[in-house]
């Protein structure tokens, strides 16, 4: 159970009711339990919007979110993943927490920031307003989409897709030193000057 969440971090209590774990979850399809048996329990019907492709919050987005700002990137991953259509509604409701995300560090950022700007699927979905508005927050930069379309596309025929390149692509515009220059390694650092 989630005692004293604070958008980054929270207090703790175990528990053995699988029905108050799964309140604590972020999206229904995170809340699917199995036995060792291969029982499924499924107390958020995960199961049927997996089937769907449909990627919702459990319970009220704002409390989900105000408990880890995460989540709104984590959102945008698993809809580009397995969502047949983005839902757009939730997504421009998340966008009154880009600036939140800046709180969360660094590094969890660029983990979940990697996962989606090297899916295929991000390119496809990069004019929606609410995810240059959310992905431009996460960085902490300007960025321009301009041809990243065909950037993806170049790379998915070279076979090689490359994190790295997409970013250094979006920042061409930055002509000052990088707010998170200093908490990367020395390659990604080189690379991306």
């Amino acid at each position: 159970e989630d005692l004293k969440p604070d958008g980054r971090w929270t207090t703790i209590k175990h528990t053995k009711d699988i029905e108050i774990d799964s309140m604590r979850r972020d999206f229904t399809i995170n809340s699917i339990y199995c036995d060792m048996k291969g029982n499924l329990y499924d107390p958020n019907n995960g199961y049927k919007d997996l089937k769907n492709g449909v990627v919702k919050f459990i319970g009220k987005i704002e409390n989900r979110v105000s408990e880890d700002f995460l989540r709104v990137l984590r959102f945008i991953r698993f809809s580009l993943i397995f969502d047949k259509n983005l839902d757009v509604d939730t997504l421009n409701k998340l966008t009154k927490y880009e600036k939140k995300i800046s709180n969360l560090s660094f590094e969890r950022r660029f983990e979940e920031l990697e996962k989606i700007i090297i899916h295929e699927n991000f390119s496809k979905n990069i004019n929606l307003k609410s995810i240059r508005k959310i992905i431009q927050s996460s960085v902490g930069e300007r960025l321009n989409f301009n041809n990243f379309t065909r950037l993806c596309e170049i790379e998915k025929k070279i076979k090689n897709i490359s994190f790295l390149r997409r970013l250094k692509f979006l920042l061409r515009d930055v002509k000052k030193p990088l707010n998170f220059e200093k908490k990367i390694n020395k390659e990604s650092r080189k690379r991306l000057k």
